[in-house]
């Protein structure tokens, strides 16, 4: 009964997401190598793992090729599961902290932010293999910008005559070069194992919350409006050797939203060794190119995006990622008493 209705619900979650796409106008952080970022698409993915804890990072460079200052994005995450409750200790608690700085332009357009998550884990059985999980996530996020800047160039310098990259033009006067508040977001995720050879993965999430101010003028209020993540996989081996991983991830941000469908292929060299490959597409925007590997409970991946929209006739050279993972786990050792022997005499 229970997978039936996890089915159901990864395939509606499915449907929402093929509905829902339209061109891409991103508007904060996104990852082509989404699933190696957990904590920046769902604070349900805090502590859902079986280990002690987890490291990982990400790192995302865009339009080298157009400007000097390129856009790109360094991404850090810990997490861990920390405590067994419930009566039948089937349940846990995950915490963990991510930090990101972005920086896009010539402008030097910054913001970062250091993040802290917690999440419930409910699992339907005792071998855990159909768990509901449930987070939240929050904290201070800086934006700043360089207005001293000769890229910048407001309407009104050009209209009074104050020139392209004044700095002492009338719009620059009335803007202030940092911006400082709080963000919030929760999230909930479904994992099962449907068979011996089949997992499914959904979650939803939901960020900014608080719909923050967000506009470095002083004369005009801009809120961040919610932004909405979804994202649903299935891992299945073919056989003992290959294994294919389909993924879908959907965000929206008011009028922007992004739409990724994903395909990876997976050989298992031994038990310690699976080599990913496969390919993406980004609706409206860019391919992808996708390798990776997981060595034990080491995961590295390498991605590329070849620029499909009208950017591509500007020969960007696309963006590429590479992300690194490793969970870590600390198995206490027994402590095993000295047996003494008393020989008969």
């Amino acid at each position: 009964m229970i997978k039936a209705v996890t089915l159901k619900i990864g395939l509606v979650l499915l449907a929402f997401l093929l509905i829902s796409t339209s061109n891409i106008k991103a508007q904060d952080i996104h990852f082509s190598l989404y699933s190696m970022a957990p904590l920046s698409i769902n604070p349900a993915h805090t502590g859902a793992f079986n280990g002690s804890f987890r490291i990982g990072g990400i790192y995302r460079d865009q339009y080298r090729t157009v400007t000097s200052q390129q856009f790109s994005t360094p991404m850090f995450y810990l997490d861990a599961p920390i405590a067994l409750i419930g009566k039948k200790k089937r349940d846990w608690i995950g915490v963990g902290v991510m930090l990101f700085q972005d920086k896009a332009g010539l402008a030097q357009f910054q913001t970062g932010s250091l993040q802290a998550s917690a999440a419930l884990h409910h699992s339907f059985d005792e071998t855990y293999k159909t768990v509901l999980s449930f987070g939240v996530q929050g904290g201070p996020v800086n934006r700043k910008i360089d207005l001293t800047s000769s890229a910048l160039n407001f309407e009104e310098e050009v209209l009074t005559g104050g020139g392209f990259g004044d700095p002492f033009g009338q719009d620059r006067m009335g803007m202030d070069a940092n911006l400082n508040y709080m963000d919030l977001a929760v999230g909930v995720m479904l994992r099962s194992e449907l068979n011996s050879k089949t997992n499914l993965n959904a979650g939803l999430s939901l960020g900014h919350l608080l719909e923050p101010p967000s506009s470095f003028s002083k004369n005009e209020i801009y809120n961040l409006p919610m932004r909405i993540q979804a994202q649903a996989g299935i891992d299945r081996f073919i056989t003992n050797k290959f294994s294919v991983s389909p993924s879908l991830y959907y965000t929206s941000m008011g009028p922007a939203n992004q739409f990724q469908l994903q395909a990876l292929g997976g050989y298992a060299f031994n038990e310690n060794f699976l080599l990913n490959f496969g390919l993406g597409y980004r609706f409206a925007d860019a391919g992808e190119i996708l390798l990776g590997a997981n060595i034990n409970d080491i995961k590295v991946a390498l991605s590329y995006d070849v620029t499909l929209s009208d950017l591509s006739s500007t020969k960007t050279g696309g963006a590429f990622e590479l992300a690194l993972g490793y969970i870590f786990k600390i198995v206490k050792e027994q402590e095993v008493k000295p047996v003494i022997l008393c020989p008969h005499l």
